[in-house]
């Protein structure tokens, strides 16, 4: 399970990264796709604080950058496989309780919490 989800944030990450180079290239980028994919980078960025038993700091909706979208690509995609490398098939499995965004408490695993994590890009992607 954990090579499987390896190989899902490496497709992430190449998704991603072909979104910021054709929006690199493009003449006039819609603001909606720089939105979308700032948006993209935040929710991971609040999973992973919500998985590694953090609170979140990152808004939902913030307003980045490409350059800055570029560097957020590399630091998170090094930092879940970082933390692929390190969890356990076990670890997989533990229940982690969390708050949502509206303050009510939540619990889910963080194989939940990964498929979430790369189908949530997919879907904005799309």
């Amino acid at each position: 399970m954990i090579d499987y989800f390896k190989k899902m944030f490496e497709y992430n990450f190449w998704a991603n990264n072909r979104t910021i180079e054709s929006l690199k290239s493009a003449t006039s980028a819609p603001e909606s796709s720089l939105l979308l994919l700032s948006h993209i980078f935040a929710a991971e960025e609040i999973w992973f604080s919500r998985l590694t038993g953090k609170d979140p700091e990152t808004p939902v909706f913030p307003q980045f950058s490409l350059p800055e979208c570029d560097m957020r690509l590399r630091q998170q995609h090094d930092i879940w496989i970082r933390y692929l490398a390190d969890i356990s098939v076990a670890d997989l499995s533990k229940l982690i309780t969390n708050r949502n965004s509206k303050g009510e408490p939540f619990t889910n695993t963080p194989t939940d919490i990964l498929a979430h994590v790369i189908n949530h890009g997919t879907y904005h992607r799309s």
